[in-house]
């Protein structure tokens, strides 16, 4: 379907946005908005050909999830010059000391090399990477020493001195959070 333009579909895509964007609160509203949830799931399971009745060989595989599995690499080839997308969106509301209301985003958004990493491997596996070198080096970072890390078994990075670094070798490989702040009435 790439060049063709699905006027129905994108029509429909707008009609909910605009419904989202109206009044998230009314049931008449979350209604439609999940009944067209429901749509998009089945246009694609159908444009997928999931409901075909054609004949399908096991070949190799053993089990109907791995048979699953297999239709689904098939179908969900990149096509050349193709790429995918990592977007990560997170709200915390914030009440501070003096009981006023806050909101923190924080937002990040990888895309993927058609010629290279994709946007998946790199959001996945350059974090891994990069607390498997920090614990192999027993350092926190690359460039400044900070100290060995002391706790044992698995750490999650919740501490300073141990996202802090992981932080800013991210961003030195591409992969940035832009973080906004906002005081609410």
């Amino acid at each position: 379907m790439k060049g063709k333009v699905d006027t129905k579909n994108n029509q429909l895509q707008l009609l909910a946005q605009k419904l989202k964007a109206d009044d998230v609160q009314s049931s008449r509203v979350v209604n439609i908005w999940n009944g067209l949830n429901w749509y998009f799931s089945i246009f694609n399971i159908n444009r997928m050909d999931m409901f075909s009745t054609k004949q399908v060989s096991f070949g190799k595989t053993k089990t109907y999830f791995d048979l699953f599995c297999t239709i689904l690499q098939e179908k969900l080839k990149y096509a050349a010059g193709e790429r995918d997308i990592v977007i990560m969106h997170h709200v915390v509301g914030i009440e501070n000391r003096q009981g006023k209301q806050e909101r923190l985003s924080s937002t990040m958004i990888s895309y993927g090399d058609p010629s290279g990493y994709s946007a998946m491997a790199k959001t996945v596996g350059l974090p891994t990477a990069i607390a498997a070198e920090m614990i192999l080096k027993g350092k926190l970072s690359h460039s400044q020493p900070l100290g060995q890390i002391k706790e044992t078994g698995v750490i999650a990075p919740m501490s300073k001195e141990i996202y802090d670094p992981m932080l800013k070798k991210l961003e030195s490989e591409g992969i940035k959070f832009i973080e906004k702040y906002e005081k609410l009435l």
